[in-house]
């Protein structure tokens, strides 16, 4: 999906936010959360909304670590602030919601899924 389709969704994202950015997270959490829930097979159709509420809180995570250890000091381009301790709020509160919801499509019992979003998933 492009920064447009995200913007257009609802999601604070720069128009200016590079294409593989979006592409590897969109990725990343297809591989740590979609598949392993709705199993390698699914059709993601109808799962668009989900993959992209994953995938902004994957951006919102990275450039919230890009800032903390330093290699970017600049405002992030999500708008949110990435050294406030609301950010983990705003993640959690994207990212659960979805994965509970992707849980209740489910047909595997217990997936595997791997936060790298670091959203509290197995805190609950």
């Amino acid at each position: 999906m492009t920064a447009a389709e995200y913007i257009a969704a609802g999601y604070e994202l720069s128009k200016n936010v590079d294409q593989t950015i979006i592409d590897k997270a969109e990725k990343d959490v297809k591989e740590c959360y979609i598949y392993p829930i709705l199993g390698d097979g699914a059709d993601l159709t109808n799962f668009k909304a989900e993959v992209m509420g994953l995938a902004f809180c994957m951006m919102l995570r990275r450039q919230a670590n890009k800032t903390r250890y330093g290699v970017e000091i600049k405002s992030n381009p999500y708008g949110i602030q990435a050294n406030s301790d609301n950010l983990m709020k705003e993640i959690s509160g994207i990212a659960l919601p979805i994965i509970n919801k992707l849980k209740k499509n489910s047909t595997i019992d217990k997936p595997k899924i791997k936060d790298i979003i670091d959203c509290g998933y197995y805190i609950f």
